[in-house]
């Protein structure tokens, strides 16, 4: 992390190695303002830190290593898979972890967390499927819904406090075929950007609210040149 320009905090015990980054779609760092947390991913661990331990770090002495400021975490998650998804719940109760290979969710307590508990509190099957997003709700009183988009583009809802899927009129499968997703402000509704360039509004129940044409300068059939195989660049 760096700081005017200048200072630099050691956030990560280890960088990720730059033979084999994380993938492009990947979310690493998560902020819970309310608490005052801060969470990221490195390849093998998982910090979660105070926002306050952070700022007293750019005041802290150099390492030696020009102006870059060493850190230690409050907490360490050892993690024996590769993580690309990471996010803190909209009402801060929840660190939600997903795997890059073979995706999954892992819900953490964020109260156990502050307790020193490096164990997951559930987790949730995803059939094997990595995910290029995981976008919460952004708001404290839906703060327990999570939508989420599979390698292969199906967007699925996650209930943390119920620990399961959402089901809607085809299943937990909400919709298919989706690149991206955005919430609403109230996260009452959410869209989903489509492979063909269209995008789909809906409840986070699966309810079809509104079907939104193609920009009329997109190809439909725009492939290729998406970082992600088989996903287009479009409404991404």
């Amino acid at each position: 992390m760096t700081f005017a320009g200048e200072a630099k905090v050691q956030l990560l015990p280890r960088s990720w190695p730059s033979d084999r980054l994380p993938p492009p779609t990947s979310s690493l760092m998560s902020v819970a303002s309310q608490k005052g947390l801060v969470a990221a991913a490195g390849p093998d661990e998982v910090i979660v830190a105070t926002t306050e331990s952070v700022r007293k770090a750019f005041e802290g002495p150099d390492s030696g290593d020009g102006n870059l400021k060493p850190f230690q975490p409050q907490l360490k998650l050892p993690m024996p898979m590769r993580v690309s998804q990471l996010a803190f719940s909209a009402d801060e109760s929840y660190l939600v972890l997903s795997a890059e290979t073979g995706g999954g969710l892992a819900v953490y307590d964020v109260q156990a967390l502050l307790q020193g508990s490096t164990q997951s509190t559930f987790e949730l099957s995803t059939n094997a499927q990595a995910l290029r997003a995981l976008a919460p709700n952004p708001t404290p009183e839906k703060g327990e819904l999570l939508a989420l988009v599979t390698a292969n583009g199906n967007l699925m809802m996650a209930n943390l406090k119920e620990r399961n899927f959402v089901s809607g009129p085809n299943g937990q499968v909400l919709k298919s075929g989706v690149s991206c997703v955005s919430w609403s402000t109230k996260g009452k509704q959410l869209v989903a950007g489509l492979g063909d360039g269209t995008a789909y509004q809906m409840t986070p129940e699966g309810e079809g609210k509104a079907e939104i044409p193609r920009p009329p300068n997109v190809d439909g059939g725009d492939y290729g040149k998406h970082p992600h195989k088989n996903f287009p660049k479009q409404l991404c």
